[in-house]
């Protein structure tokens, strides 16, 4: 019998444990696999920021009310985070609002903001990450700025607007529960 330059056993070895890597390593994501749409969804999908009419605790010395505001700038950003933790679909935004040009119901109910999202939704655990920071002037020249908001929006989250004919996520709970400091510029 022929005797082989190395050992065969090791070689064996490490080949099958190889090939049985997903048995040595469990899958951590089995919530990925158990919470998977039946039908993948990929709305288009914008941004609606609720600016109250009423007052609200802006400024300790005189009481404002930010629909008195001559214009509101909304910055942030919208990432998609997937099941698994994944991110991507990273974009930042900065439109201007200009309250004097609303209705109290349309400064009420949320007026959207101008750019449209599109995310593919696969899984239900699939999830938005919107940072959203709020500033806002005064025609005597204060300028306030809200602390910054960090939320997640899941599919379930989302809604549609059946008159625009829009798919939109509301960012009313951020604004009416903001810290306000008054800033410079």
């Amino acid at each position: 019998m022929k005797r082989f330059g190395f050992p065969l056993l090791p070689v064996v070895v490490f080949c099958l444990a190889g090939f049985h890597s997903c048995e040595l390593f469990p899958d951590f994501n089995d919530d990925c696999d158990s919470t998977k749409m039946i039908d993948v969804k990929e709305p288009i999908i914008y941004l609606r920021s609720v600016l109250p009419p009423g007052s609200m605790n802006i400024d300790s010395d005189i009481t404002r009310k930010l629909a008195n505001a001559t214009h509101v700038q909304v910055s942030g950003s919208i990432q998609k985070v997937y099941c698994n933790g994944k991110k991507s679909g990273y974009f930042d935004f900065s439109p201007n609002l200009y309250p004097g040009d609303y209705t109290e119901a349309e400064l009420t109910s949320g007026l959207f903001l101008p750019q449209p999202y599109q995310y593919k939704f696969q899984n239900d655990l699939d999830k938005l990450l919107v940072i959203v920071t709020y500033k806002a002037w005064f025609s005597d020249g204060a300028i306030f700025e809200s602390h910054t908001f960090t939320d997640d929006y899941f599919f379930k989250d989302i809604k549609y607007e059946v008159n625009q004919i829009k798919y939109y996520i509301k960012l009313d709970q951020l604004l009416l529960e903001t810290q306000w400091r008054r800033v410079s510029s």
